[in-house]
């Protein structure tokens, strides 16, 4: 087994280890075989840090999920802003998040978003999941707001309210969305898509 290169220096680099190493057993034997006491022995940490920060071990898999939605949020930041940055008119960027949109409705999509409210639920009993995903959200909607301020700088966009509260809305559509799943079979959710684009376009208010 190859040891995963993740090292921080903040005071929080045992958590990162065992999150590492969690990783690597999950992806190699999945939940139903993952064993805490392989993961700690090869860590090289103590069961009392484990259960310390994490509870138990289903707050172990947990964190490995939250770290694994976390790294996807952050993919998708980067390649919204990649896109935006060579976008040409804001109704290239209303298609393409469009696009997504409807891609994000398949059940792989719902699958998805069932795995963040689970996580968003164990981060309710465990503070270092809490922080981590905070900090992340703070981070990725700073970032998101940059992002549309590159919109704006290009002329091709003129929001109706601050860029921060924008992308704090356009992070929430994941959960909200989560609701209307509940309601809806796969490709039904017609009307959420069309209220969704509806009411960003009205908050992106583009100009060409």
């Amino acid at each position: 087994m190859s040891e995963p290169k993740r090292k921080r220096s903040d005071g929080l680099e045992t958590i990162d280890r065992i999150v590492s190493f969690a990783t690597v057993e999950l992806d190699e034997v999945g939940p139903v075989q993952f064993n805490v006491i392989r993961v700690l022995e090869n860590a090289g940490v103590s069961r009392s840090s484990v259960y310390h920060h994490f509870h138990n071990r289903e707050g172990l898999i947990a964190a490995v999920e939250v770290q694994r939605l976390l790294d996807q949020l952050t993919v998708t930041n980067k390649t919204t802003r990649e896109f935006v940055s060579q976008a040409e008119s804001a109704e290239a960027i209303l298609g393409a998040i469009e696009t997504v949109l409807r891609i994000a409705g398949s059940e792989d999509g719902k699958q998805n978003r069932r795995r963040r409210i689970a996580s968003m639920a164990a981060a309710q009993t465990i503070p270092v999941l809490a922080e981590s995903i905070a900090d992340t959200q703070i981070r990725g909607d700073e970032y998101m707001a940059g992002t549309l301020q590159i919109a704006v700088d290009k002329g091709l966009i003129a929001p109706t309210e601050p860029l921060l509260g924008i992308a704090q809305w356009v992070g929430s559509l994941a959960l909200g969305r989560a609701t209307v799943d509940l309601a809806t079979d796969v490709g039904g959710d017609e009307q959420w898509l069309s209220a969704t684009m509806f009411s960003l376009r009205a908050l992106l208010n583009p100009l060409k």
